[in-house]
């Protein structure tokens, strides 16, 4: 996922989502996700009182650490990436259905105390209770070109599903930064201080972004000395849920580094609750675009705020950047062919006041949508009251799992006076 905004001056952020997949085992036997018909609440039960907390291993990765160590040498195995797998583990074993539901995982790893953005998800039901199979994908997976995860964990639980015995959840994640531990629940007025290590290379301008219980954002530029930076809260003085997110540039843009839900006067949740789907996820790209836009302004109407109208100027920008990551092999607002968002957006000729861009990709496009809006920065420009028109673009392309992934990107735009606008028409 990946947003950029501009308006007289370049402010960019940016993350990567990707989706999940049920290996061929499984796929045979159950019937593919089409849709979220009816909402569920799930409980996890209790979680973890900080991200970045140190911890041992725990139910099925302890006992087969020795086992998956051998199986992916030199790859570590991560306490709270496999406490997160396990949650998601349970809820396979309950459903046993071929895809998480969106932003599932996204939950547990919060509630394991991950600040990880988001995670590489790998499930299969097996009618044994050796993880073998497991083991045989995820070797596959790793000798994949362009694999870039740095820590992994693993999960298992019993499966109520008739044939299957068991069910295993394998979450894979890109680290770039360690933090200091970060409780997950303060009490009104305290500060926090987040401190992130770099794990390699360091990105230039990190800085964090936090959501307020009331949907208002700032942005606070974090201090860096000898590989670390540092940035304070202030004050959290609003009760309810706030959300940081790290930020900082990469080669091709922004990029999201850790994103943490704090509970400012309160306990964090530990239920999670299906989204409500009313229709059938789409599957082209023109369906996708379509979708996308019913979603946000689903979203904006709950904020009683006007409806993003569609410009086919802006959705032919959105499209050429789509279509240019996946033709390019990139991901990001930084164009190594057509420069970074704004120099895109000043050569398409639209006059605007302001203008933002968002990126993601997924094999599932209720999962775009559910990572641009726990995301801050992205979140910001979806439900800004002061753009009114928006362009969607939809690439696909081969994903990492051998699925096919959407790749999006959404602009935003408040034109100025006397701009010459392009209705939606056909797509």
């Amino acid at each position: 996922m990946g947003h950029a905004r501009w308006a007289g001056k370049g402010a960019d952020r940016g993350c990567v989502v990707l989706g999940a997949v049920l290996v061929e085992l499984v796929m045979a036997a159950v019937a593919p996700m089409a849709a979220w018909s009816k909402e569920e609440v799930w409980d996890a039960g209790p979680g973890a009182a900080a991200y970045g907390q140190p911890g041992a291993l725990g139910g099925a990765a302890a006992a087969w650490a020795e086992s998956a160590r051998r199986a992916l040498p030199g790859l570590p195995l991560d306490p709270g990436l496999a406490r997160a797998a396990e949650a998601c583990a349970r809820w396979l074993g309950e459903h046993a259905v071929a895809e998480l539901p969106p932003g599932l995982v996204e939950l547990s790893l919060r509630w394991a105390g991950c600040s990880d953005p988001t995670a590489v998800s790998l499930l299969l039901l097996t009618s044994e209770s050796s993880p073998d199979e497991l083991w045989e994908r995820l070797r596959e997976l790793r000798q994949r070109p362009g694999f870039r995860h740095t820590h992994w964990g693993f999960g298992a639980a019993e499966s109520r599903r008739e044939r299957f015995r068991t069910a295993w959840v394998a979450l894979l994640s890109e680290r770039k930064v360690v933090l200091e531990p970060v409780p997950r629940a303060v009490e009104t007025g305290q500060s926090l201080h987040l401190v992130a290590r770099w794990t390699g290379e360091a990105l230039a301008s990190p800085r964090l972004i936090v959501l307020l219980p009331g949907e208002t954002t700032r942005e606070l530029a974090a201090k860096v000395e000898g590989g670390v930076a540092t940035v304070a809260t202030g004050a959290l003085r609003e009760a309810g849920e706030y959300t940081l997110e790290l930020l900082a540039d990469g080669a091709f843009g922004p990029e999201v580094l850790a994103l943490l839900a704090i509970q400012v006067g309160g306990q964090p949740a530990t239920t999670w609750s299906s989204p409500v789907v009313s229709r059938i996820v789409p599957i082209t790209a023109v369906e996708a675009e379509r979708y996308l836009l019913d979603l946000a302004n689903a979203e904006r109407r709950r904020l009683n705020l006007a409806p993003l109208i569609v410009d086919t100027r802006l959705r032919a920008m959105a499209r050429a950047h789509s279509t240019d990551m996946v033709e390019a092999g990139f991901f990001g607002h930084r164009s190594p062919r057509r420069g970074d968002f704004g120099e895109r957006f000043h050569a398409s000729g639209w006059r605007a006041l302001r203008a933002a861009e968002n990126l993601s990709k997924s094999e599932s496009i209720l999962e775009v949508h559910a990572g641009l809006m726990a995301s801050p920065a992205h979140r910001s420009n979806l439900l800004s009251p002061h753009f009114t028109h928006v362009g969607i673009g939809v690439a696909t392309r081969k994903g990492e799992l051998d699925r096919v992934e959407f790749v999006v990107t959404q602009v935003f735009a408040l034109p100025m006076p006397g701009t010459t606008l392009a209705p939606d028409g056909p797509p």
